[in-house]
Order: C-alpha cells, then structure tokens, then sequence
C-alpha cells in the first residue's frame, strides 16, 4: 500500500508539473503573438506595408536601413550621374548603410 501510495504521488507531482508547463508555454506563446501584433497595429502606414509584403522579420531590416540612412540627404543626391533607368524604370545609386557610423575619437586638447 506506501508504493501504491507513493507512485500515486509521483504521478500526480508529474502531472502537476507538466500541466504547468504546457499552460506557461500557451500563454507565453499568445503573449509573445499578441505583443507582436500590437505592435505592428501601432506603427505607422510605411511599416504595415512592409509587415504585409515582406513579413514581420523584414520590419527589424527595415528599422534598421531607417536608423542609419539619413533618407532626406541621401534623397537630395538623386540627381545627374546618380540617377540610373532601367526597363522604363528610375532609380537612385546611393550607399544604404546597414551598420550605425563609426564613434569619433575625441580630439586631444591643446
């Protein structure tokens, strides 16, 4: 009867236990998902489209060329030998930095 007794008590610690799990990887799971999508409800037009037609990993791509391209200068460069057609189509030649710029040392004071 005390091993009856004993593997009822195992078996319900490892019933409890694995209940527990798979109840916090569900709610961990539609946490993660929901966070997500609010998320992408809350930006703006530019960042929908990219999460409609290129996914959600594309928006940390495209959060990152927006950090480190200055978009107005680089645009104001889109003139003369920089502009490039192709099939009917105009283009720009420009660099799309995908790294943030170099810190500057600071200069030694005279």
């Amino acid at each position: 009867m005390t091993r009856t007794s004993w593997l009822r008590a195992v078996s319900a610690a490892v019933a409890v236990g694995l209940v527990t799990f798979v109840t916090g990887g569900v709610l961990g799971f539609a946490w993660g998902s929901g966070s997500a999508a609010r998320t992408i409800a809350s930006a703006d037009a530019a960042v929908h489209f990219v999460a409609r037609e290129e996914g959600p990993a594309a928006v940390n791509d495209w959060d990152v060329l927006m950090r480190n391209n200055p978009i107005e200068a680089l645009m104001a460069g889109c003139t003369g030998i920089n502009i490039a057609v192709e099939n009917g189509r105009k283009g720009c030649r420009m660099w799309l930095w995908i790294e943030p710029p170099a810190l500057s040392s600071p200069k030694p004071s005279s």
